[in-house]
């Protein structure tokens, strides 16, 4: 049985505040954006709106789960991190099966406790407001350009 985003945010949430030693909020705010950017938290999503394994190493600028990881050109290999993580950690290749809430989980704290975005966990530990949280995450974490932002929708979910 697939969880709505409620309720996998309720679990989440708590998971977040454990190990990121940050506010209700805060978590709130990095949820916000796992929503949006993967139609409600869903471990497998594709940027093509379609649900299934991640695509294959090397591929540019397709996005694939929680995060919509993405190698955005060559030396910015997001997604190839993700698969290589799962595959160390866990010994399966999501190029083949799809990505688990579990994985995602776990490369998302991976990044924002060792890896490329320990910045973003700094800013957003800096905030109070589920807008100024949210605002912090989204900025930090992802830099957006103008034109990919949606910031109510963030919200909505994080709220």
């Amino acid at each position: 049985m697939l969880l709505s985003f409620v309720e996998k945010a309720q679990t989440y949430a708590y998971k977040l505040k454990v190990d990121l030693d940050i506010t209700e909020v805060q978590a709130a705010a990095i949820l916000g954006t796992v929503g949006f950017r993967s139609n409600g938290a869903q471990p497998n999503y594709r940027e093509d709106d379609t649900y299934g394994p991640a695509w294959p190493k090397g591929t540019l600028r397709k996005g694939y789960g929680w995060m919509q990881w993405e190698n955005k050109k060559i030396g910015d290999n997001g997604l190839d991190l993700f698969i290589d993580f799962v595959k160390e950690i866990f010994n399966e290749d999501i190029t083949t099966i799809s990505a688990t809430d579990q994985h995602n989980y776990a490369y998302l704290i991976e990044e924002l406790t060792k890896g490329s975005k320990k910045s973003a966990l700094d800013k957003l530990k800096g905030t109070s407001t589920i807008e100024e949280a949210t605002i912090a995450f989204m900025e930090e974490y992802e830099k957006p350009d103008k034109f990919s932002i949606f910031l109510n929708k963030r919200l909505n979910y994080a709220r």
